[in-house]
C-alpha cells in the first residue's frame, strides 16, 4: 500500500506510507533507518526485538544522502533493498510484515 503527499517547499511527492508483506522465512538484511533522539524509532526497535528480528541499525544524519532521502519517513525499516515499512509504523505492522499475523 502506498500513499503520497506533496512536500509544500520542495514539490517533491513522498510516500507517506509504505508496507510490504516479507514471507517471515524470507526475511533478509533488515535495516531501520532512524535517528538519535526519535522516540518512533525507539518504539520500533523495541517490536523488532520482541518479533525476534535481528536488524541493523543505521542513523540517518551520519550521511546526507541517506538524510535527504529518509529525513521525513523515519523510521524505516527495509528488508534486502527494499524499503518495507516507514512512518507511521505500529506495532501491528511489524508482526504482519514479519510474523505472517
Amino acid at each position: 500500500m502506498f500513499g503520497f503527499t506533496t512536500l509544500s517547499r520542495s514539490g517533491l511527492f513522498m510516500p507517506i506510507s509504505v508496507t510490504v508483506e516479507v514471507h517471515p522465512s524470507d526475511v533478509g538484511r533488515v535495516i531501520l533507518y532512524a535517528r538519535p533522539g526519535c522516540h518512533l524509532c525507539e518504539e520500533v526497535e523495541g517490536w523488532l526485538l520482541e518479533a525476534g528480528i535481528e536488524w541493523q541499525p543505521t542513523d540517518i544524519t551520519s550521511d546526507p544522502d541517506l538524510f535527504e532521502r529518509y529525513k521525513h519517513r523515519i523510521p524505516v525499516i527495509r528488508v534486502d533493498e527494499r524499503d518495507v515499512l516507514c512512518a507511521p509504523i505500529s506495532r501491528a505492522d511489524v508482526r504482519r510484515v514479519f510474523l505472517g499475523e
